[in-house]
């Protein structure tokens, strides 16, 4: 049973992992320690070694050299080999005398130079230099075998924890978990939920699973029992979807009808202007075929005005067509600005025939949006098309559009003011309702489909209802 949990613990196996990578740490961290601690230790014996040299040998042979007894130079020397870790030991005197005991058989040697100095009526004097090898091999093998030791008793340790640990979670809380998880599994909010039951022996009072599993109990039955109130909602309501389904569907059709009759108007509108200018020049044309003398430069310049226009018309019906065969918007990174040029030269015609200045106010840099193009220069024609008609009504000398596009915060915010009469706090409410219109002919949608076309694009349309002097929408997109 053990094994079995184990192996389909996913914690378990973790659990594991995350105790032996920090028992190692511990491990080696006090291995670390020890090994220096011993060391240190090694180090102290050797210093010590090192003092009873300074402090006793040193002084006898001094003696020596000074009556230059070479026996006992060399009994000496041989002596100072005999202490543990010295294999060598050399005295250098003056006019190049050498005297040396030892062979030096060690890979790792460490070396110490002392003066051997005799104190002859109080006064020392330099007698030679004695110059010791010690070996640190035996030091070296000492610390590894020291710390392999050490190593393998504290692995040992730690993996007999460790193995009692896992033996615990899994006795205590695997395999009741892989329990629970099975019995979930089995779960269906359809049927009637059974209790889970665990086989907990050796229990007393209730703890954390015990808990959990009243929760998990108490879950399912509000789960079967929601599930049982909403079928028999939605039972009720179904009829009531369905009716208002068939409403919506019709209510879309008309939408789609009278948002069609506004396109086509729209079109008919910016057409005008280039139809009315290749019917001029067509005119201007046939009169200078019928001149005695023809002009060719005149003649050229009217067939290249015809077929500049004609291609203005074209795009304009190429762009109707592609705004009422979208469906999502295709969108890309777009200059603002040049939309509210672009949409002053499509309403060229109709802002000179009612009088209307309008003035676009573009800063030096660009304002740039991330929108779907064709659908956002509607949104212009048919918002500045909604003050030109009202300026249209207005009986004034001085009837005059502003238009700016900037950056402000986070935002990009294109305003489009005129000078009319203004609206109304009852119009206000109902502008961008589909259908109204506070004109006789007006079929109330443009308005309406310009807003749409905005939230589509992530941007949103207001009016401010602050402003005095007449209409002003404003319009806002997220900066790119």
């Amino acid at each position: 049973m053990f094994n079995f949990t184990y192996r389909h613990s996913l914690v378990g196996r973790r659990f594991v992992l995350f105790t032996v990578l920090f028992s190692s740490i511990i491990t080696l961290l006090f291995t670390v320690v020890q090994l220096s601690a011993e060391y240190n230790k090694q180090l102290d014996q050797r210093a010590l070694f090192n003092q009873i040299i300074e402090d006793s040998l040193l002084d006898s042979l001094s003696k020596s050299i000074w009556t230059y007894d070479d026996a006992q130079i060399y009994l000496q020397l041989q002596g100072i080999v005999n202490i543990p870790n010295i294999e060598r030991a050399v005295l250098n005197l003056p006019e190049n005398v050498e005297f040396n005991i030892g062979e030096i058989t060690a890979s790792s040697i460490i070396t110490q130079q002392f003066d051997v100095q005799y104190n002859q009526s109080g006064i020392p004097r330099k007698m030679g230099d004695l110059t010791i090898y010690s070996e640190m091999d035996s030091t070296y093998n000492h610390l590894i075998a020291f710390g392999g030791v050490m190593l393998f008793s504290n692995f040992f340790k730690t993996a007999l924890v460790v193995i009692f640990m896992l033996y615990l979670s899994d006795k205590l809380i695997g395999r009741h978990l892989m329990q629970i998880s099975g019995k979930l599994s089995e779960f269906s909010e359809v049927d009637k939920p059974t209790p889970i039951v665990l086989d907990r022996k050796y229990h007393d009072e209730n703890d954390e699973i015990d808990h959990l599993v009243d929760s998990i109990n108490n879950m399912q039955q509000r789960i079967y029992f929601e599930r049982s109130k909403a079928v028999s909602e939605i039972k009720q309501k179904e009829d009531i979807q369905l009716q208002i389904g068939e409403q919506k569907e019709k209510l879309l059709k008309l939408e789609h009808k009278v948002s069609i009759s506004e396109i086509v108007r729209s079109l008919a509108n910016e057409l005008n202007v280039p139809l009315i200018n290749i019917k001029a020049f067509c005119k201007l044309t046939l009169e200078q075929m019928q001149q005695p003398s023809i002009e060719p430069k005149r003649l050229e310049l009217a067939v290249d005005k015809i077929i500049e226009n004609s291609c203005h018309a074209l795009d304009i019906v190429n762009r109707t067509k592609e705004i009422m065969q979208r469906n999502e918007p295709q969108k890309e990174l777009i200059n603002v600005n040049a939309l509210v040029a672009k949409a002053m030269f499509l309403l060229a015609q109709e802002i000179e025939s009612n009088g209307i200045a309008v003035h676009h106010h573009a800063p030096d840099e660009d304002v740039m949006i991330c929108a779907d193009e064709l659908q956002i220069e509607q949104v212009m024609l048919n918002v500045m098309r909604n003050s030109i008609e009202a300026l249209s009504s207005h009986q004034s000398d001085n009837r005059s559009i502003e238009v700016s596009a900037t950056v402000f915060g986070e935002q990009v915010v294109v305003r489009i003011e005129d000078n009319g009469p203004g609206l109304s706090d009852l119009i206000i409410d109902k502008i961008f309702q589909p259908f109204f219109s506070t004109r006789d002919k007006g079929l109330g949608v443009g308005l309406c489909i310009a807003k749409t076309l905005v939230n589509s694009n992530d941007g949103d349309i207001i009016v401010n209802e602050d402003y005095k002097k007449g209409g002003c929408f404003i319009i806002t997109f997220p900066v790119t």
